[in-house]
């Protein structure tokens, strides 16, 4: 339980590495909002991890800004203030950061 009391947000956390993530967060007892695109798979993973309320999903994409917000401030509500970040979550965007735009 070295996390206890520690809050956490992690992108890309559904599947893969981000997945796992979630789960060592949990189980070190971050309590920890995930945010991911793959809407089914992310209930399923809070479903299996929330049955002591540390965990919580937001069906959402970090291309959007808006969903970013929302996670955060989900996390926020839920749990307290946001101690940790995992930027885990990918965007292939192939131009520069300053032509990239939003939509």
């Amino acid at each position: 339980m070295r996390l206890k009391g520690r809050v956490a947000v992690v992108t890309g956390g559904a599947t893969g590495i981000g997945e796992a993530i979630v789960r060592a967060f949990v189980r070190k007892g971050a309590s920890t909002t995930f945010i991911d695109i793959n809407e089914e798979r992310g209930r399923a993973l809070a479903t299996e991890l929330s049955s002591d309320g540390l965990c919580h999903f937001y069906c959402g994409s970090v291309a959007k800004e808006s969903a970013c917000a929302a996670v955060v401030g989900e996390a926020q509500d839920r749990f307290g203030a946001v101690s940790i970040l995992v930027n885990n979550a990918a965007q292939f965007i192939y131009r520069s950061v300053e032509a990239t735009v939003e939509e």
